[in-house]
């Protein structure tokens, strides 16, 4: 039986580069794996806050750099991006960013 589940990650690269995305992932029960079938960058140094499931979407609220804000502050400016499940739950695209 197959289980899925959507969570945050982040990438650091070696440079100055924090990005954060939103991935979607299959578990199976039977043969205990996990699967990363999908990721969407939200950006570079966001801040995670909820991921919502209704019905086909998932919608996720984070806080990202406004204009001019300093990268050595915590992110305040709100966002808010709805991914839309394919149908087999494999796939998920940016429906409204």
């Amino acid at each position: 039986m197959l289980y899925f589940t959507a969570a945050p990650f982040v990438i650091n690269s070696e440079g100055a580069e924090v990005l954060g995305y939103i991935g979607l992932f299959s578990y199976d029960l039977n043969t205990k794996k996990s699967e990363h079938l999908d990721s969407e960058l939200l950006g570079e140094r966001v801040g995670q806050e909820k991921i919502t499931y209704t019905k086909d979407y998932l919608k996720v609220d984070y806080k990202g750099y406004g204009p001019g804000q300093d990268f050595s502050e915590y992110p305040e400016e709100e966002r808010v991006t709805y991914l839309q499940l394919d149908e087999d739950f494999l796939n998920f695209h940016v429906v409204k960013k």
